[in-house]
């Protein structure tokens, strides 16, 4: 009866063992898929955040560019305004 628990045991920890070999390389290709498709997500995201930061750009340019000289306008009156305020006097009528 002895020698018959022993060989269950033994045959028990094989079983075991084998399992948890199975387990750990299930485990490990999981975590290698997951890996993998995270660096493809994260790719992508960085992918398009720089061609949505480049859409950006092009239009802060172009408003930038349509609209600088009605901004150097309104300045300039603001300025003709306040010298006028600070001063109390008539402000130069010519703009720079």
């Amino acid at each position: 009866m002895d020698e018959t628990l022993i060989n269950e045991t033994s045959e028990l920890r094989q079983q075991l063992q084998q399992e948890f070999e199975l387990l750990s390389a299930y485990q490990s290709k999981t975590r290698a898929q997951l890996e993998s498709q995270l660096q493809r997500e994260r790719r992508d995201l960085e992918q398009r955040v720089s061609l949505r930061r480049a859409v950006i750009e092009q239009q802060v340019k172009l408003v930038i560019y349509v609209f600088s000289p009605v901004c150097s306008l309104i300045t300039t009156d603001w300025q003709t305004v306040w010298f006028s305020v600070i001063c109390n006097i008539e402000a130069p009528s010519s703009k720079c």
